[in-house]
């Protein structure tokens, strides 16, 4: 799976998505762009902390 993660970095971790990236990325490849834009709010928590490096490690 290939995520796009907006350029910002704030004290070395990611905080946003790149929506508009995202979005021409799912069109590009002929997806669903209007059900990931509705999916895209819902889940970008997830992605963010999935960049996160793990406290307890």
């Amino acid at each position: 799976m290939t995520v796009v993660i907006d350029g910002k970095i704030e004290s070395g971790g990611v905080y946003g998505v790149d929506f508009g990236a995202v979005l021409s990325f799912t069109e590009a490849l002929g997806g669903p762009v209007a059900l990931v834009a509705e999916l895209l709010p819902a889940i970008e928590a997830v992605i963010v902390r999935s960049y996160r490096p793990d406290p307890e490690a």
